[in-house]
């Protein structure tokens, strides 16, 4: 199929692994689009997939979710990370989130637009994991809690 045949979507899902790519700094990470949880395994980034009717806002959430593991594969070092893991299911939890908020905080910092999409895959996470009907602090791990805390600090 010739690019000016392409459908909208497949152009932004071309675009999106070009740029996921770019701000990794890794030519050969592996993105593919899933239904499923968005994930970095590796050098194997797995992003929201978009809908054949993408709109602005389904647009930034993909972003989002791109952009973190873009920045995560960027920044993250896995063997200084595995040296300093605590020990306990709880820290071990927080001390991943912390790690994840601070690979997107490095991007948010620099680029205006990573931020803005940043906090459409926060809002989009929290949602779907129904932390909007919270009550109490036993409603949302610890871990969750302390990085949508670091999001919304990023936010400014």
């Amino acid at each position: 199929m010739a690019e000016q045949d392409e459908k909208p979507v497949e152009t932004f899902k071309r675009a999106t692994t070009a740029t996921t790519r770019a701000m990794a700094q890794d030519q050969e990470l592996e993105v593919a689009f899933t239904a499923d949880t968005p994930s970095l395994r590796g050098s194997r980034a797995r992003i929201a997939m978009p809908s054949q009717d993408l709109s602005a806002d389904e647009a930034a959430l993909v972003r989002g979710t791109a952009d973190a593991a873009a920045l995560r594969r960027r920044h993250h070092n896995q063997t200084a990370h595995q040296i300093a893991m605590p020990s306990g299911e709880t820290a071990r939890a927080v001390f991943d989130a912390m790690e994840q908020a601070r690979c997107e905080s490095l991007g948010a910092q620099q680029m205006v637009g990573t931020r803005a999409n940043l906090t459409a895959a926060t809002i989009e996470r929290c949602r779907k994991a129904g932390y909007e009907h919270c009550q109490n602090r036993d409603d949302m791990p610890l871990a969750e809690a302390l990085r949508d805390l670091l999001a919304r600090l990023r936010e400014g």
